[in-house]
């Protein structure tokens, strides 16, 4: 029996036949010869809730939605892969479909004397001229298949003209990228901290730091229960939208570590904290060891003061435990703990990363993304292989426990076999010709293509292995013809073309483990910030024989340095080899 998540509030849209997507609407679809209405929602949506309450609560609505069509209900969370394919430019998504699921007209929220209207006008038009809808959807979904995009080889200039691209987009009054909606653009911000850094721009650091204190002195950030909302409907960051996503929340938790790494400022460790209270008191889920996915927004409870909210109920939380969330999340918290020095976080991430994998992870399957309480849901996406290894190569960098890196090779292997395209790059999720409408055409993802890379390139350097590596590079060249098209939406696609381009700091520790000295350098190495920086806790054994004296060995591609005995030292290293050219 399917559940479907509909407005906590009174409505009536239970009352419309909804169907899961899957076969079974399809087939009924061609058998009665009906268009299919695709409702894409999500659980954290103020105006699906609204769409809801009104124009699915509306009888004539509701009589002429289960006479005249097949309704499928989507929740956007749980189905990313429908929704990249369906979604008509934001939530509530309203999709109208010919029976084989080829789109033909749609839009976000209609009020019920608009979708009224459009039932009967789509229901007239789809019968009187089934032909003609038919071939002109056949004809666009043609035209969206067969574009042509032309690979390139990497080069420099790609990074440089992203980051040219990041500075011509930021808001010189208000900071943030753009002058309409405001959303925190987490890889954009790592792109400018990279920048920064590592090039020593200090209008890029500008960028940084400016759009981190503008949003945490605005209204996107909760300064009750702290955690950001998803995005600010002002130019200025003052009214947010009030949905909080692990997502976004988990990015930025690593985002605010680093700013504090970077200028010692305790404001934004403090931030981070915050982050971590309402995490802990709102979304963690004790019985399964993991992360609720989202928090619903709620204007008049976030309104109120925090002596108010306690007396009110809070908002509902997403309970699903989603795979590449909670794994962005895990790889925060590893991050966090070494720059707060507070190992009650790292803790944390071990706990939730073997929570999340006895949950949702099964070596012939791959990654679900999603578990529901009672069953690991959707096999296969990219996205959730890619965040789970790099879940486990962070563990192991921080843990130094080598079947972290081990799970991580299988699911890299997993990829490889099963998502990799025969051009180069990685498919959004496994292709099977025999699903249902346009989920049977495997799409490519220019930002879930960058994080594969990044990983891939990781795990390179990890192993030594080369397969990952000429794979990561396959994977960039594949979007090197035409990502001038994505502007800062590149900005992950910039740092992983910089990771290709630029040699690996490779840092291996070797000595006693429990030894002070050992931890002091082993700290240091995690929270030093390179894209392109890896770290063996476990040093090489022809390097640790009869070397009882904590050291930290450091190379640059094939150039080593004179190994580093204090964690000052190293930092210091790490630090002028990250921007050397």
């Amino acid at each position: 029996m399917p559940v479907f998540h509909f407005s906590p509030r009174e409505n009536r849209a239970h009352e419309i036949n909804w169907f899961e997507w899957g076969n079974k609407a399809f087939d009924e679809a061609q058998r009665h010869d009906k268009p299919i209405l695709l409702a894409i929602s999500g659980t954290w949506c103020h105006w699906c809730h609204v769409m809801d309450e009104t124009s699915y609560s509306d009888p004539q609505v509701i009589k002429l939605i289960n006479e005249h069509f097949i309704p499928i209900r989507v929740d956007t969370d749980q189905r990313p892969d429908i929704n990249e394919r369906y979604n008509m430019g934001g939530w509530p998504t309203t999709a109208f479909l010919t029976p084989q699921g080829e789109p033909i007209t749609g839009g976000t929220y209609i009020p019920p004397q608009q979708l009224k209207s459009l039932l009967k006008q789509i229901n007239r038009l789809y019968h009187e001229q089934k032909e003609q809808i038919k071939e002109k959807a056949r004809y666009l979904n043609l035209i969206n298949t067969v574009v042509i995009r032309e690979p390139g080889k990497l080069k420099k200039e790609i990074y440089t003209h992203i980051v040219s691209s990041l500075k011509n987009a930021f808001d010189g009054e208000y900071a943030g990228f753009g002058i309409e909606l405001k959303f925190p653009m987490a890889d954009a911000l790592e792109l400018a901290a990279h920048q920064w850094l590592n090039h020593y721009d200090e209008k890029c650091g500008k960028i940084f730091l400016r759009t981190l204190d503008a949003m945490l002195s605005g209204g996107i950030y909760d300064h009750v229960e702290g955690g950001f909302f998803r995005y600010s409907t002002t130019r200025d960051w003052s009214i947010p939208h009030y949905e909080k996503m692990l997502e976004d929340n988990s990015r930025l938790l690593k985002i605010l570590a680093l700013a504090n790494y970077l200028t010692q400022n305790e404001t934004y460790l403090k931030a981070a904290r915050e982050i971590l209270n309402w995490l802990e008191n709102t979304m963690f889920i004790p019985k399964l060891g993991c992360w609720a996915g989202s928090q619903d927004a709620d204007e008049k409870y976030y309104s109120l003061s925090l002596e108010e909210r306690k007396k009110t109920t809070p908002p509902r939380t997403d309970k699903n435990i989603y795979t590449n969330w909670n794994a962005m999340l895990v790889v925060s918290l590893f991050y966090f703990s070494r720059v707060a020095e507070d190992e009650k976080w790292e803790k944390k991430a071990l706990e939730t990363l073997v929570f999340l994998e006895k949950l949702n992870y099964d070596p012939q399957k791959g990654c679900a993304h999603y578990f529901d309480g009672h069953t690991a849901r959707v096999h296969g996406l990219l996205m959730d292989q890619i965040m789970m290894g790099r879940g486990f190569t962070t563990a192991y960098q921080h843990l130094g426990n080598k079947e972290f890196l081990h799970k991580a090779e299988i699911l890299a292997q997993f990829c490889i076999q099963n998502l990799q395209s025969p051009e180069g790059g990685f498919y959004d999720r496994m292709p099977n010709p025999e699903e249902p409408g346009m989920l049977s055409k495997p799409l490519m993802d220019i930002g879930q293509n960058a994080l594969a890379a990044r990983w891939l390139l990781e795990l390179e350097a990890l192993t030594g292995k080369e397969l990952y590596g000429k794979t990561a590079v396959a994977a960039l060249e594949a979007f090197g013809g035409f990502y001038r098209e994505y502007g800062i939406a590149a900005s992950e696609y910039a740092l992983a073309v910089y990771t290709a381009l630029n040699p690996w700091i490779k840092i291996e520790i070797t000595g006693s483990i429990h030894d002070n000295a050992y931890q002091k350098l082993w700290a240091s190495a995690l929270k030093s910030y390179v894209p392109n920086k890896v770290v063996n806790p476990l040093g090489s054994k022809d390097r640790a024989e009869g070397n009882k004296e904590a050291r930290a060995y450091v190379c640059r591609g094939a150039q080593c340095h004179r190994p580093a005995t204090s964690a000052s030292d190293l930092n210091m290293l790490i630090k002028r080899l990250a921007t050397e050219k």
